[in-house]
């Protein structure tokens, strides 16, 4: 009867011994992805505005009535073309009355030449004609100054000027039209300061209006020296404004000066890059290393990094090659020459 039990029991522990081993050495099932070449850009989102480089705000700080306004919002207008006038009768009154008091003054000094030798007399009268002659000539410098002329070719974007109204209460600022050249766009893109060593000129940049849904392509073509804040009272971080210029002339009405756009920032960018996704990527004591997959078997493999940006990095080191298959997200039971079964996954589940 002991016999027996005995050998029940060896029997059992053998059982467990051989179901144990089995299950102990049964494959792990991981998923895995291949090493891929492609090309990987490393970029930063930020905001940007849209300007004009080429501009005139046409200011009058005289006391003068409107009196008509000749041009529209939206409209081209030419160097030299005239954009308002104002009222001349006040002016026009002025030079009548100066005229003749010039006419008078000069009178005057004839008869005094003709009837006098006191030099002091005549220097006197003299005097007084060259005091109406410069009024006179005042008069009419502001007389031409009563229509208003544009300084540079482009388009009326605002006017702020009404007929019959004086020019000096217009705006406190006297401005009466703005006049921009749309043709002269580029986008005031704002990077922040944590940048500012990767930022350089000739950097790709992608603009996208909300409002049109256009994406547009650019590049950084200067790079403010100073850093700038929003709220100068503010205790943020500041941004360093680039200016980008567009490859193509951008349409009137697709960016607007003044509109807020986002950019996309290239930083840096590389062709026929080893790449695998980020969660592929395994960190111990400031090192990396994937482990691959080859004869069913997972291989530790150290490897080097290089940009990367959200979901993908670049392998820079030599210990793999393309279409290498590599564990896609690491597990801590995984271990050297541990045998596994693998299930590819998918490029849009990545």
């Amino acid at each position: 009867m002991k016999i027996k039990k005995s050998i029940v029991i060896i029997v059992f522990m053998l059982i467990l011994a051989v179901g144990g081993y089995f299950f102990i050495n049964q494959p792990k099932a991981v998923s895995v992805v291949p090493v891929e070449i492609d090309s990987i850009s490393d970029s930063i989102n930020a905001i940007g505005v849209v300007k004009v480089m080429d501009y005139a705000n046409v200011s009058f700080e005289l006391p003068y009535t409107i009196k008509e306004i000749r041009v529209r919002e939206g409209e081209w207008v030419k160097k030299g073309q005239t954009l308002l006038t104002f009222d001349q009768q006040e002016l026009l009154k002025q030079i009548d009355i100066a005229t003749i008091e010039l006419e008078m003054a000069k009178s005057e000094l004839r008869y005094t030449k003709g009837v006098s030798t006191d030099k002091n007399l005549i220097n006197g009268k003299r005097n007084q004609v060259q005091l109406v002659e410069t009024r006179l000539l005042q008069l009419d410098e502001s007389l031409k100054k009563t229509v208003l002329t544009a300084p540079m070719s482009g388009w009326v974007t605002r006017i702020h000027a009404f007929e019959g109204v004086l020019a000096n209460l217009v705006s406190p600022d006297g401005i009466l039209l703005e006049i921009q050249d749309l043709n002269t766009k580029y986008i005031e893109v704002n990077v922040p300061e944590l940048y500012l060593s990767r930022i350089a000129i000739g950097q790709r940049v992608e603009i996208l209006s909300k409002q049109s849904e256009q994406t547009l392509l650019g590049k950084i073509d200067s790079i403010s020296l100073i850093a700038s804040k929003q709220n100068e009272n503010s205790i943020g971080e500041s941004t360093i404004k680039c200016r980008v210029l567009m490859d193509k002339k951008m349409a009137h009405n697709a960016l607007v000066s003044g509109m807020t756009v986002d950019a996309k920032v290239t930083l840096e960018s590389v062709e026929q890059a080893k790449l695998l996704p980020a969660k592929c990527i395994v960190s111990e004591d400031g090192k990396y290393f994937v482990y691959t997959v080859k004869d069913e078997l997972l291989k530790r493999v150290p490897i080097d990094l290089g940009i990367s940006n959200t979901k993908y990095v670049q392998i820079i080191s030599d210990a793999l090659s393309e279409n290498d298959t590599v564990v896609y997200q690491h597990d801590q039971t995984h271990r050297e020459n541990q045998r596994v079964k693998t299930t590819l996954v998918e490029k849009d589940a990545h």
